[in-house]
């Protein structure tokens, strides 16, 4: 338990420099899950700054948007609590199988990913 305590203050620690540009790719890649568009065949795919992990559980999946500076500290969270939502969390849509589709952004504040879906003036 204390450990888990920890990894959370160790999070709330980081600032992350850029936010906007995962602002940006959040809104992306939340339309690329709503289209169909995004590959669910690969567990890791690494993009310029940043990696989308899949953590699938049961029949429902997760797609993480980690940036690369806090990847470590998101492997830390997958095997120290590996059924934890790690971030700020979006439903984009069901499984074939019927479960529950989510995109999580890991080490961006929720009010700022948040206001990407409601504010057309950003991002």
């Amino acid at each position: 338990m204390r450990l888990n305590k920890e990894l959370w203050g160790e999070l709330e620690k980081n600032q992350i420099r850029d936010k906007e540009r995962y602002l940006l790719v959040f809104k992306e890649t939340f339309n690329d899950v709503l289209i169909r568009k995004f590959n669910f065949d690969q567990m890791l795919v690494e993009k310029d700054f940043y990696y989308l992990a899949l953590e699938k559980l049961n029949k429902d999946i997760t797609v993480n948007l980690v940036p690369k500076e806090l990847f470590s500290l998101f492997r830390k969270f997958q095997i120290n609590m590996p059924h934890i939502i790690k971030g700020y969390t979006v439903t984009c849509g069901k499984t074939i199988e019927g479960g529950v589709i989510r995109l999580s952004c890991f080490g961006v504040d929720c009010s700022s990913l948040g206001k990407t879906f409601f504010n057309k003036n950003e991002t």
